[in-house]
């Protein structure tokens, strides 16, 4: 009986929680399947974003003393050659930071 009515309950909670993820998706194409607005919107917004990210980062960047910003440059110039080369997004993002993260805890390691 206890078993039986806690396979329920998941079942239920399951149910429900896909259903609130999906119904929005499947609602959406729907009915703003030929809204001009949401599609410029959906087009411009991840190069908005990752543009924003880039930023962030490199603004608080030390420049002026040693060593003067070299590993996040070095490797932020690693990633766009990586991704130009290969368009792989994953590759040139995981590689890059793979990269900034050994040069900047090499004291660590050695």
């Amino acid at each position: 009986m206890q078993d039986s009515h806690t396979l329920s309950i998941i079942i239920v909670i399951a149910v429900i929680t896909f259903g609130l993820r999906a119904l929005p998706i499947w609602f959406g194409n729907r009915i703003f399947k030929n809204n001009e607005l949401l599609t410029f919107i959906g087009e411009k917004m991840p190069v908005g974003v990752m543009s924003l990210l880039v930023i962030y980062t490199l603004k608080d960047e030390n420049y002026i003393t040693a060593p003067y910003g070299a590993p996040l440059i070095v490797t932020s110039l690693i990633t766009i050659m990586l991704y130009w080369r290969f368009h792989n997004a994953l590759l040139a993002i995981f590689t890059g930071l793979a990269i900034y993260l050994l040069w900047h805890n090499i004291d660590f390691i050695t």
